[in-house]
């Protein structure tokens, strides 16, 4: 008899399990793909058919769906002729291609998968609405009323959505001019060449809007707001040089780690060598390094570097850094550290009232602008709750959030744990919800591992 699996949720990381678990299996498994979009493995970063949406890493080796095929979807650029349909994506840095291309790769993969003879991979057109466990495994309601039962549910249900800033909210709910998502399609076709636009947020999302804006001649005034004011950075000429990383002796302490990471990047630019060498070795480490960190030091690091490792951690692809930097040097892009204090809504703009970080107090910045995009990332705190078959298994008692608020409360076999810390045989989280206890999992390298290893746990019968 085949294994039996739900995966609840067909994006990257739903659609890197089901090529992992079909890829390592050797005996019959049938896997059933609950995923709302048309086509499997694209999700929300890989939709995008704009063309200006690039991956913000080098096909090589960090964006190969397979650990021991580095070179693997750089070759598959060249062999699938992408490479030829848009020569811009190679760059002294590597080649960056369209998110839409790497969505491509992504599906042309999976469905390749759901070809061999042992695996049976059906993608169900649905939004999950419940899940429960009876005697013979688990059953994962849609919400037509379908029903899907399986052996193992796999939880791939991704970032939840971005929340609106309160005076925002208050001041354009309803209004066509705000744009709550910018990567619904067509969500930034209705502004104008010149209209000006207010982005809140700065990091990748923000340098993504500023270049799809400026691809299509947009000419308006463009002002980006953040806590921080912090922008991506961008990426050395490859290949840096290898640094030996943290060794034997983990930092315990958010302070301590930051002051390794200073004291590692001050040496390397004194050699010669870029930094980004050193925040490349500390997302390698990032797992190990918050495995070791007590829960105290895990909320003070996101409380006060999470921010700055964001910038230097997900940085700008060569064509979007570009745009963003000729943005900066013409004056129609601004960037402010601070937060919307006020909005005031009329029938010919929106005036908007910025509180500047670091200002004396009552001292405020006005901007008059015509759209105002939002851009800031995930709500902390809403994986749960943003989602109707995650609330519902945590009124249940089957799943609970972590400790940090960021996702669901997971073992370190990404296994689900329930209401009283007891871990679920059979239930299981890939991707961003686990977050809370593996640190940084968020891009492809780290969600692929994740997923090869909770599939290869699920076939050795865990």
């Amino acid at each position: 008899m085949a294994l039996r699996v739900a995966v609840v949720g067909g994006g990257f990381a739903g659609a890197a399990f089901a090529i992992h678990l079909v890829r390592l299996a050797s005996t019959p498994v049938a896997v059933q793909l609950i995923e709302q979009r048309a086509t499997p493995g694209l999700g929300l970063a890989y939709d995008s058919t704009d063309p200006a949406h690039r991956m913000n890493i080098p096909a090589a080796p960090l964006s190969t769906l397979y650990l021991d095929q580095p070179e693997h979807h750089h070759d598959w650029l060249e062999q699938s002729g992408a490479l030829a349909a848009d020569p811009d994506m190679a760059t002294p840095r590597g080649r960056y291609p369209r998110r839409a291309t790497y969505g491509a790769y992504v599906a042309e993969q999976l469905n390749q998968h759901a070809q061999r003879p042992h695996a049976e991979v059906q993608h169900i057109r649905a939004r999950a609405r419940s899940l429960a466990r009876d005697a013979v495994g688990w059953r994962v309601t849609q919400e037509d009323g379908g029903v899907v039962t399986a052996d193992a549910v796999v939880l791939a249900t991704g970032h939840p959505p971005a929340a609106i800033p309160g005076p925002l909210a208050a001041a354009l709910a309803g209004d066509a001019r705000l744009v709550p998502d910018p990567w619904v399609p067509g969500a930034l076709d209705g502004i104008g060449p010149q209209e000006d636009v207010l982005i809140v947020g700065t990091g990748l999302t923000m340098a993504d809007i500023v270049a799809s804006l400026r691809s299509t001649g947009h000419c308006g005034r463009i002002v980006a707001v953040s806590r921080r004011g912090l922008r991506p950075l961008g990426n050395p000429i490859l290949p840096p040089t290898p640094w030996a990383g943290f060794g034997g002796d983990l930092p315990r302490t958010a302070l301590s780690l930051l002051r390794r990471v200073r004291g590692a990047a001050r040496a390397a630019m004194a050699a010669g060598e870029p930094w980004q060498m050193i925040s490349s070795v500390v997302h390698g480490s990032g797992q190990e390094v918050w495995a070791v960190l007590p829960l105290v030091e895990q909320r003070r690091f996101l409380r006060h570097l999470g921010s700055f490792y964001s910038a230097h951690r997900f940085r700008m692809g060569p064509q979007v850094q570009q745009a963003v930097e000729d943005a900066l040097i013409s004056g129609g892009l601004e960037v402010i550290a601070g937060h919307v204090r006020g909005v005031q809504a009329d029938g010919v703009g929106i005036s908007v009232t910025l509180a500047p970080a670091r200002a004396p107090v009552g001292l405020t910045l006005q901007r008059r602008v015509d759209r105002v995009v939002i851009a800031t990332g995930p709500t902390p705190g809403a994986t749960i709750a943003a989602n109707p078959l995650l609330a519902a298994a945590c009124e249940a008692a089957l799943l609970r959030q972590d400790a940090l608020g960021l996702g669901i409360d997971v073992d370190r076999n990404s296994q689900v744990l329930d209401v009283a810390g007891r871990p679920q045989p059979g239930l299981y989280v890939v991707g961003p919800p686990a977050r809370g206890i593996f640190g940084d999992l968020v891009g492809v390298p780290d969600i692929v591992r994740q997923a090869q290893t909770v599939a290869a746990r699920l076939l050795a019968g865990g």
